[in-house]
């Protein structure tokens, strides 16, 4: 049952974004941590997204919950974003409306059968979804890191 809910929240606010025609939102999970620098960094990541991606479908992940950063020799100062093949999680991340639209637009005809962030990566693989990471990474999944327990976890 947790992981379909997982799936539909993401869902439900992709359907808002859409609905209310918003720009695009962060998405975080009932375990999300946001760092110290988040208040600092979020605002020139969505920033540099607004200058160079904003009429891509695009997420952009902020965690580090699989361990995955952007390599040391493509990093640029005074740049936080950068495209990659693949993603992170699904438990901090930005989605702009073009986004949300067309996975909605998708999941119609194609069906998700797939957790949230599987069916990202399937779109990213299909050419269909620009994922970008950030670097540094500002958030983490609580429950990867050991410190809070999701509330859709059995363990206490």
């Amino acid at each position: 049952m947790g992981a379909i809910c997982c799936t539909l929240q993401p869902f439900y606010a992709y359907e808002k974004i859409v609905e209310e025609n918003l720009p695009g939102a962060l998405i975080l999970e009932d375990d999300a941590m946001l760092s110290s620098r988040f208040d600092t960094i979020f605002p020139l990541t969505i920033e540099e997204y607004s200058s160079c991606y904003s009429n891509e479908n695009v997420i952009i992940s902020y965690e580090d919950s699989r361990l995955r950063f952007v390599p040391r020799s493509k990093r640029e100062k005074g740049r936080f974003l950068y495209p990659m093949d693949r993603d992170r999680m699904a438990g901090i991340y930005f989605i702009n409306i073009n986004a949300a639209r067309m996975i909605l637009d998708d999941a119609c005809i194609q069906k998700c059968k797939l957790a949230i962030d599987l069916y990202h990566s399937q779109l990213l693989e299909q050419g269909k979804l620009t994922y970008l990471w950030c670097q540094p990474t500002i958030a983490s999944q609580g429950s990867f890191v050991g410190i809070l327990g999701s509330t859709l976890s059995t363990k206490k």
